[in-house]
Formats: C-alpha cells, structure tokens, sequence
C-alpha cells in the first residue's frame, strides 16, 4: 500500500488522466490510479535491489509511471518524478534502468533541478495494456506533468 501521504499527488494525477480520458474514446481510456492497493503501486523495499522488488502488474507494458519521493531532510515533504517508457520498452525495463543509476545501497536517490537529495519510497504505473494506445504514452506523460506541475511538487519538467 502507497502511504497516505502521496494520496494528494495521486489524486492531482487522476484529474490529469481524466481530462486525457475526455480526449479518447471510450474503449480508450486510462483507468485511474489507486495507490491503495497492489494493483496500480508498489512501494519499495530499502536495501532490496531493483531486480529483487516486489514486481507491478502493469511493468510490462508501455505506459507512465510516477516515482513517489520525500525529501531525504525532510520526509514528510513529498514530491513525485513523472516518466515514461517508450513503445518499444515496458516499465519494468525503463525502471530498471532508471533506479540502476539511483540505487545507493539499497535506497533509491535522486535529486531534483536544484540539487536538493529526495528519496524514492514508491512507484505508482499507468500501464498502457491495449496495443492502439500504447503511442500516447508520452503524450499521457507530458499532459500528466503539465496538468499537476502547479499544484504538484515535480523533480522533472515537460519534456525532460
């Protein structure tokens, strides 16, 4: 279960795909998220590598996925990291690569524009499971950060 207090960045999120959802067809549209439950997020393991973590449903799909952050001073200052993976790679890859360049001991770093150090403590995916949109991933990602990046503490920007 996604701690409660990544609830709002979650929520900011489904707004954001529900508006893309008005953009699509119905036999289109994105479920939204639910960070209480394994099926959209995991939460990640310190001192586990990557390879070893609990695995996401959706991993193996081409989609966005949304890194849960604290900052490491501070740990009830939360933020999020928003990526994607393309079509000719699913989350599980994009990921692996992604937190093999962050692992330190176990413990996922990154920091943000500033150089300020946060620390992962969760991943929540929007899988992109039906083939004819697995295109829109990036398209989902940047409508994503540009939606939430008011209102959303975000380490990324569009197009970044």
């Amino acid at each position: 279960m996604i701690s409660k207090k990544y609830e709002n960045i979650i929520r900011e999120v489904n707004v954001e795909i529900e508006k893309f959802n008005l953009l699509l067809a119905d036999e289109f549209r994105i479920a939204p998220l639910n960070g209480s439950n394994a099926e959209s997020g995991a939460v990640l393991a310190k001192g586990v590598p990557w390879k070893d973590q609990e695995c996401l449903p959706d991993r193996l799909y081409p989609g966005v996925y949304i890194l849960c952050v604290h900052r490491q001073s501070d740990p009830d200052s939360v933020g999020a990291y928003i990526g994607k993976s393309s079509v000719n790679n699913d989350i599980s890859m994009r990921l692996s690569a992604r937190l093999k360049q962050l692992d330190t001991a176990g413990i996922y770093k990154m920091t943000d524009r500033a150089g300020e150090p946060f620390v992962i403590e969760a991943i929540v995916v929007i899988g992109l499971r039906n083939p004819r949109i697995r295109v829109m991933a990036s398209a989902l990602e940047e409508f994503i950060i540009a939606g939430v990046s008011e209102r959303v503490r975000l380490l990324n920007t569009i197009g970044m």
